[in-house]
C-alpha cells in the first residue's frame, strides 16, 4: 500500500509541476484591456522570437505590458499575425501590385496589413529615399490610400544595409533621429533573440500595425546574419 501511496504522490507532485509552467499559448492570454490600443499607442515595444523558427511566435510588451503574440507562418505564402488573447486581429503578408509605387522612388520588398476580412489597412515598403555614398532602401510606412507617412527606418550600418549587424534608426524625412530598433540574439545555440522599439515621437504616427512589419523585418535580418549556411 505505501508503494502505491508513493507512486501516487510522485504522479501528483508531476502534474502540479506541469500545470504550473506557462507556455507561450499561455502567456498569449494574459493581454492586459484593449491591448491593441496600448500596442498602438507606447512608446517601447518588447517582441521576443527564435531567429531559426519556421514558425516564429514572440510575445508583445508595450510599455511593459503584455498585448499579445505576433507569430509567422507560411512558405509559399509568408505572412505574420498578430492575436489577443487567441483572437486574432490583423495579419501582414507580401504585396506584389504594384499600385502603391511613388515614381520618386525605387521600391523592394513591399507589405500590406490586413484586417482578418482581407481589407488593407496600410502598408510598409522599402524605398531609395536618398542618393550618395551611404544609399540603400529604408523601411517607410504608407497609409491605406498609399500616402507615405513621416517616418522611415535605415541600418546603422550602411556597408551592409542589415540590421542585425548594428541594429536600425528611426528617423524623419530630414534623416533627424528620433527613435531606436535594437535586435539582440539572446542565445546563439537556441537563436533565441529579441527586438526592442524605442520611438520617441514616431510613436503617435507608427502604428501597430508598422511595429508588427518592423518585426518582422527585423526577424528577416537576423535569420540572414545568424542561421544562413554558409
Amino acid at each position: 500500500m505505501d508503494h502505491f501511496r508513493n507512486v501516487f504522490a510522485v504522479l501528483m507532485l508531476a502534474a502540479m509541476a506541469l500545470s504550473s509552467c506557462g507556455s507561450k499559448d499561455d502567456a498569449a492570454d494574459t493581454a492586459v484591456p484593449d491591448a491593441e490600443l496600448v500596442f498602438a499607442a507606447a512608446g517601447s515595444v518588447y517582441i521576443d522570437g527564435d531567429a531559426d523558427a519556421v514558425k516564429n511566435r514572440g510575445d508583445v510588451l508595450a510599455d511593459g505590458k503584455p498585448v499579445g503574440q505576433v507569430r509567422e507562418s507560411g512558405i509559399t505564402d509568408p505572412r505574420i499575425t498578430y492575436s489577443v488573447n487567441g483572437e486574432d486581429r490583423f495579419y501582414i503578408k507580401y504585396y506584389t501590385k504594384g499600385d502603391i509605387e511613388d515614381e520618386r522612388y525605387p521600391s523592394g520588398a513591399t507589405y500590406a496589413y490586413y484586417d482578418m476580412n482581407g481589407t488593407v489597412l496600410g502598408y510598409s515598403q522599402e524605398r531609395l529615399l536618398f542618393r550618395g555614398d551611404d544609399m540603400g532602401y529604408m523601411m517607410t510606412f504608407l497609409n491605406a490610400d498609399g500616402t507615405m507617412k513621416d517616418y522611415f527606418v535605415e541600418a546603422n550600418d550602411t556597408s551592409t544595409h542589415n540590421w542585425a549587424e548594428n541594429n536600425a534608426v528611426i528617423r524623419t524625412m530630414d534623416r533627424k533621429a528620433v527613435g531606436s530598433v535594437d535586435l539582440s540574439l539572446v542565445d546563439n545555440t537556441t537563436k533565441e533573440c529579441s527586438v526592442t522599439m524605442s520611438l520617441g515621437e514616431a510613436a503617435g504616427q507608427l502604428s501597430e500595425m508598422d511595429r508588427a512589419a518592423v518585426y518582422w523585418k527585423c526577424m528577416k535580418d537576423l535569420y540572414d546574419r545568424y542561421c544562413q549556411k554558409e
